[in-house]
């Protein structure tokens, strides 16, 4: 009935506003969906970059205390004041090879005081260390005056990358060299391929040095200045690589996480004592290794979809390494659970639109029933009154009696006939 129906523009502001409710309840428990995934894999990231972060640490520390323990060897002393006996050398550099074998590491090598390496533990192999000139190499500068130095680069030699230690030895006739190890770096990278993310460590430049995943290996974040190049040169830490950045697709800030992580993680220590180091990045601002000091964020590696080729990237600076750690969770697990929000938020919307629907019909069909059964009584008693009308204008005399035959009305001319009832 008409009555009962709503109004034409009721019914188009429905046709309107339904589908945009649809939209936004869909959309809002997608960004709900997408926040808390976002959430879930920003914590595990962090305890990913925690664990990773102190197994760093300590396979670099193990080594540490090798070139100072090397510097006290009384026959590589003795070998810096008489560097031209050739059995001197043999004997010095297969001691020197086992040294290496008992430690664990790649290379161990002994340079004088001009940067020439005068031993070496690899002196069988074509690309030996031996006759070398070091001199440009920080590790050499920073441990000839007396003290220990650390240096990471690709090796001049064999072109593979390596993470060195340094320390300053004397010989008995006060003669200065410099004891240099050498640690594989793909030795730390076999360590990350079990892990449910992948793993990538980047110099002060925003070199990627190391990474669980090979192609990323000697790229770039973002691209170089002439500058950064023109330091990386002098030192040869990269030798001639290009250095390219990586192509980025998409990159996306997620600036809410950085205050929430940085609330939620406790303050660490470093390995040598419990104040915070400070390190210096490429735009000169300081890091400490207690805090993020950048939001994660959303990189996509590959063209595609985001939600399948995208990964979230989480980064915490280690000081007292001079690296940056990140760890890359890949987004594609989420995809699901959006698409369950997504469906879960339609079915509720439309249940509860079918529920709307299915109570105002018992609604109007309930009103339908009163209006119906007004019209009925109405009805009823105006043809009532048109029946009494007609007895009350008859000349014969009429009355009505009940089941009971109990007289119950008289019209006027019955009353005129017989008296009052």
């Amino acid at each position: 009935m008409k009555a009962t129906r709503l109004p034409h523009i009721w019914r188009l502001a429905l046709a309107i506003v339904l589908p945009l409710g649809l939209m936004l309840c869909v959309w809002q428990a997608v960004e709900v969906a997408r926040n808390q995934g976002i959430e879930r894999l920003t914590h595990e990231a962090d305890n990913e970059l925690r664990l990773t972060a102190a197994s760093l640490r300590g396979q670099l520390s193990r080594h540490a205390y090798l070139p100072r323990l090397v510097a006290e060897n009384d026959q590589l002393r003795a070998f810096l004041d008489h560097p031209g006996d050739p059995s001197a050398e043999v004997a010095l550099n297969q001691r020197l090879d086992r040294m290496r074998a008992l430690a664990g590491v790649s290379d161990l090598y002994l340079v004088d005081d001009r940067g020439t390496t005068i031993a070496a533990s690899n002196w069988r192999s074509p690309s030996t260390f031996i006759g070398q000139n070091y001199r440009f190499r920080p590790y050499w500068k920073d441990a000839i005056g007396g003290g220990e130095g650390r240096f990471y680069g690709l090796g001049t030699s064999s072109g593979e990358r390596g993470y060195f230690f340094s320390a300053s030895v004397i010989s008995p006739s006060g003669r200065r060299g410099v004891v240099v190890v050498k640690v594989q770096i793909a030795d730390l990278e076999a360590s990350w391929l079990d892990q449910n993310a992948d793993i990538m460590v980047t110099d002060p430049h925003g070199v990627i040095f190391i990474a669980s995943q090979p192609s990323m290996v000697l790229h770039t974040l973002d691209p170089l200045s002439e500058a950064t190049r023109n330091r990386l040169l002098d030192t040869q830490r990269y030798a001639n690589q290009r250095l390219l950045p990586l192509r980025l697709y998409h990159r996306e800030a997620l600036p809410q996480t950085l205050e929430r992580l940085n609330v939620e993680s406790p303050s660490e220590a470093n390995d040598d004592g419990g104040a915070i180091t400070e390190v210096r990045n490429s735009a000169g601002d300081s890091s400490h290794d207690s805090a993020y000091d950048i939001p994660a964020e959303l990189l996509q590696l590959t063209p595609g979809d985001l939600w399948r080729h995208a990964w979230l990237s989480l980064s915490r600076p280690l000081p007292d390494i001079g690296w940056r750690l990140h760890v890359l969770k890949p987004l594609a697990p989420l995809r699901g659970g959006i698409w369950q929000a997504a469906g879960l938020a339609a079915g509720v919307y439309a249940l509860l639109c079918l529920l709307a629907g299915l109570g105002w019909q018992r609604l109007r069909i309930l009103r339908e029933r009163q209006l119906f059964a007004k019209r009925e009584r109405l009805s009823l008693a105006a043809s009532q009154q048109r029946v009494r009308g007609i007895i009350d204008r008859t000349r014969a005399g009429l009355c009505i009696l009940d089941e009971h035959t109990r007289l119950v009305y008289l019209n006027p001319t019955a009353v005129e006939l017989f008296g009052a009832a």
